[in-house]
């Protein structure tokens, strides 16, 4: 049934890959591509006009000299779910930002078994889900919280006031469940918005 069908927003700048991508997917019935896109930014263009259940993207199309977290480069819907299409060796760390990991070597059973599994997490997730879409401004703070700035130092930093700065905080705890800055530090690290250099 195509009102069944989850839709697929895919970003894959090689042609081949991506038509191997619809056609194996066209097979199952499950899932389809519903939407292709050469670049990240050709998907920016339209991604607020269209509603994919997931997207699928090659870790190769994001910019990892901005240092911003996977969710935070990539404009996800809500309620979808994010996945890696990976066609080479990947670093694990940025692989984990990813509800799932498709493999071009993956037949279609596993495949369908990991976009299955990625829409049940992203579904359990619920309020978790959103944990990764802090503002340019949650991450700003969030970063200087991590180089260890007191609230007075990051309002003066950022030209906003202590209660400004709380108040990010406050989101920003909500959103990723850590309340420590250890914690916090921890974060910043694993998603390469800091060096460890900056907290030594």
């Amino acid at each position: 049934m195509a009102s069944s069908r989850y839709k697929i927003a895919l970003i894959e700048p090689a042609p081949l890959i991506a038509a191997g991508v619809k056609s194996m997917l066209g097979e199952c019935g499950q899932f389809e591509v519903a939407y292709a896109f050469s670049s990240l930014q050709a998907y920016d263009v339209r991604a607020s006009h269209i509603h994919p259940d997931i997207v699928m993207l090659s870790p190769y199309v994001l910019d990892f000299s901005a240092r911003l977290s996977v969710r935070t480069a990539v404009c996800c819907p809500e309620n979808a779910a994010l996945v890696a299409l990976v066609s080479s060796h990947f670093d694990e760390k940025t692989l984990r930002q990813f509800d799932a990991a498709i493999d071009v070597y993956d037949d279609l059973q596993s495949v369908t078994q990991k976009l299955s599994a990625a829409l049940k997490l992203n579904a359990e997730g619920g309020a978790e889900g959103d944990s990764y879409n802090l503002s340019d401004r949650e991450l700003e703070i969030l970063v200087a919280v991590a180089k260890g700035l007191t609230n007075k130092e990051i309002a003066e930093q950022h030209d906003i006031s202590v209660n400004t700065v709380i108040t990010h905080r406050k989101n920003i705890t909500r959103k990723t469940g850590i309340k420590s800055v250890s914690g916090l530090t921890v974060y910043a690290l694993l998603n390469n918005l800091i060096d460890q250099t900056d907290v030594e």
